[in-house]
């Protein structure tokens, strides 16, 4: 005679199925190839901007390449030019083990990372928010978005606060898609 499976046996299938989502779940969000916002970055890029701090205002241009160099890893590398002056940057991005993207910045490519950034992105793919709260109580925060729900257009606000909040410096930038 079959007996009805018993509250605990519902409930370990539950767990059992809960546990296979959620390790699938996980696995998916690893895969920088296959995420909704990381994937939209692979490829080149140019960007015109402007940042503006102490009562100055100046231009930038960038070119830049987003790639999935190995698993669980997403680097965004290129050059920038300010005032004449270029310098290569390299930012990467990875999951940590308990879950949540971080990402590191060389400001030049010649020096070890010296920023870190706690990233959060848009379930639909659409957005990405970065911060970082350097040593000296400074607070940077990163904004970028895809234009219109697109691929190929990105819009980049960062702003940097001091210990107190009060907005020191930002920059705004549109990245397009060669």
């Amino acid at each position: 005679m079959n007996k009805p499976p018993s509250i605990r046996h519902f409930h370990s299938l539950v767990f059992g199925a809960l546990l296979l989502a959620g390790a699938a779940s996980a696995q998916q969000k690893a895969d920088f190839k296959n995420h909704p916002f990381f994937n939209r970055l692979v490829g080149e890029w140019t960007s015109e901007g402007e940042e503006k701090g102490k009562g100055t205002t100046v231009k930038f241009k960038q070119e830049w390449k987003g790639q999935v160099p190995g698993d669980n890893t997403f680097t965004i590398e290129g050059t920038r030019e300010i005032a004449g002056l270029a310098t290569h940057y390299k930012w990467t991005f990875k999951r940590t083990d308990s879950g949540p993207i971080e990402a590191s910045l060389q400001p030049d490519i010649k020096k070890p990372p010296s920023m870190r950034y706690e990233v959060k992105v848009a379930d639909d793919g659409s957005r990405m928010e970065m911060t970082a709260l350097l040593p000296s109580k400074v607070k940077v925060a990163i904004v970028e978005s895809f234009k219109d729900g697109g691929h190929d257009v990105l819009e980049v606000t960062v702003t940097t606060s001091d210990a107190s909040g009060t907005r020191v410096y930002s920059s705004t930038a549109v990245s397009r898609r060669k």
